[in-house]
C-alpha cells in the first residue's frame, strides 16, 4: 500500500518496467529501506508469477533484470556494540533534533532486546499496568509464540511518557505521523542511528554503522560476557530451541528474566553516564 500501489496501481502489467522496478528500489535504498527494496522487488515477480499461473498474461517479470544483489547486498551480521558505543550513541542522539517519540522507539528496543519491528508494531492493549509486562501474541512474533517482555523501570517510564502524550487516537505506541491507523515507517528508527553517527562525526568520534537489529546482539554479547545465564538471554531473544531440548525444557525464567532485564537497562544507563561527549 505505502510503496507498490501508488507505483504501479495504474499500470498493466506489460507496461511495468525494469527500470520502474530499479527507481522505486534505488530510491528505498536511499532512504535507508535496503529490506524494503528487496521486499517490493520479491513481491512485484510474486505478482508476475501468479499472474501467469491463473489466467493472466504470460509476461516475463521485470525482476529478471533487476538482480536483488544490484539492489543491495547485505555485510555480515556480526556487528555488536562496545559499551562506549552504546554510551557515544544514548548522548549523541540527545544532541539531534529527532523526535522524542522516535528517539524513545530507539531506547525502547536496545532495553527490551526486541526486534524492531516487534517495537514499531506495538499496540497500547499489549501492555500491562499492573504486572509491568508487555505481552506480544503469537501473531507478532517470529517464532510464532506469545513473548512477555518483563519491563525494567526504564522501558516503563518511556511507555507512561508516550501514553501520557499520546491524543488515544492511535492503537499504536508509535503511530505515523501522518496517518495514525498504521505505526512509522520501518526505516524510521535506523534513520535516527545514521543522523545520530553524522552528529558523532562531526565532533571528531567516527563510529562504523550499526542498525537497530545490531542492538539484540549486542545486548546478547555483553549479557554472556557478564556470565549471565545463556537460557536466559535466549528467552529475552525470543529464540525457539530445537531438537529434545525444546520438548523438554518449557521454562519462561520470569523471575530471573525480570531481573535480568532490569540490570540490563542500568547496564545501558552506566554506559552512558560513563562516556560522555567532549563539550
Amino acid at each position: 500500500d505505502r510503496y507498490l500501489r501508488p507505483a504501479f496501481a495504474k499500470l498493466k502489467l506489460s507496461e511495468i518496467s525494469d527500470r520502474d522496478i530499479r527507481r522505486l528500489c534505488e530510491k528505498l535504498v536511499k532512504d535507508k529501506a535496503p529490506s524494503t527494496a528487496l521486499l517490493c522487488r520479491m513481491l512485484i515477480k510474486n505478482i508476475f508469477t501468479y499472474a501467469s499461473r491463473h489466467g493472466g498474461p504470460k509476461l516475463r517479470s521485470p525482476t529478471e533484470d533487476v538482480p536483488p544483489a544490484t539492489i543491495h547486498t547485505y555485510q555480515p551480521k556480526t556487528r555488536a556494540l562496545s559499551p562506549k558505543e552504546i554510551g557515544m550513541l544514548l548522548n549523541g542522539m540527545e544532541l539531534t533534533s529527532c523526535d522524542m517519540v522516535t528517539i524513545s522507539s530507539v531506547k525502547l528496543a536496545l532495553y527490551t532486546m526486541l526486534r524492531k519491528t516487534e517495537v514499531l508494531n506495538a499496540v497500547w492493549d499489549e501492555i500491562d499496568w499492573e504486572e509491568k509486562v508487555w505481552r506480544i501474541p503469537a501473531e507478532r512474533m517470529k517464532s510464532g509464540r506469545p513473548h512477555n517482555v518483563y519491563l525494567s523501570t526504564q522501558a516503563f517510564d518511556i511507555l507512561v511518557c508516550l501514553r501520557t502524550l499520546s491524543t488515544g487516537k492511535s492503537d499504536y505506541i508509535f503511530p505515523a505521523k501522518f496517518g495514525l491507523n498504521k505505526p512509522i515507517a520501518s526505516s524510521t528508527p535506523n534513520k535516527v542511528l545514521d543522523v545520530t553517527r553524522k552528529k558523532l562525526c562531526d565532533l571528531g568520534i567516527d563510529i562504523p554503522r550499526y542498525t537497530l537489529h545490531d542492538f539484540r546482539r549486542t545486548a546478547s554479547t555483553l549479557l554472556n560476557e557478564a556470565e549471565y545465564n545463556s537460557d536466559w538471554i535466549e528467552a529475552c531473544l525470543a529464540h525457539v530451541a530445537s531438537g529434545v531440548r525444546a520438548v523438554y525444557n518449557v521454562a519462561d525464567y520470569a523471575r530471573q528474566r525480570r531481573n535480568m532485564l532490569q540490570e540490563w537497562a542500568d547496564m545501558v544507563d552506566s554506559y552512558k553516564k560513563k562516556y560522555q561527549l567532549p563539550k
